[in-house]
């Protein structure tokens, strides 16, 4: 599973509601509060303690928003920590980088640098991968890693 916070989300999860975010605006940090949150049309709208009118909003409008996770599931993978990991079969051979996490209902994919792809469901990370690797080791079908 890949978890996931952006407008495309049919619902909101409700502990979203008083969390705290930080909002750093021209390197400065600011903390956030969310009080309410909506949707509306094809992107959601969010109310934060403190920040009122027009003014406000403008204020932090653009901030690139920081958070913890909101799901703290050792089984979810995220998709920033997905890519650029390093993929191995089994037996240690590499296969590529991914590049991209495809969403599908069936399985999330992996699309690697040379052109594979690979469900997400055939992958764990490698707890034996070199300090400061990302690695995920596939254990899928034969044939599931031969050329694209």
């Amino acid at each position: 599973m890949v978890a996931c916070w952006c407008a495309c989300c049919p619902t909101i999860p409700t502990d979203w509601l008083l969390a705290r975010l930080v909002a750093r605006i021209d390197g400065v940090d600011r903390v956030l509060t969310i009080d309410a949150v909506q949707a509306h049309q094809d992107r959601w709208l969010v109310e934060f303690a403190g920040v009122h009118g027009r003014e406000g909003s403008e204020a932090v409008a653009g901030a690139k928003l920081l958070a913890e996770p909101v799901v703290d599931d050792p089984d979810s993978y995220w998709v920033h920590d997905l890519v650029g990991a390093d993929i191995v079969d089994t037996s240690g051979a590499t296969h590529g980088t991914v590049v991209n996490v495809i969403d599908n209902p069936a399985s999330d994919i992996l699309e690697l640098d040379t052109g594979l792809l690979v469900p997400l469901r055939f992958a764990q990370w490698d707890p034996d991968a070199p300090t400061g690797r990302r690695r995920l080791v596939v254990d899928g079908p034969v044939g599931l890693l031969d050329g694209p």
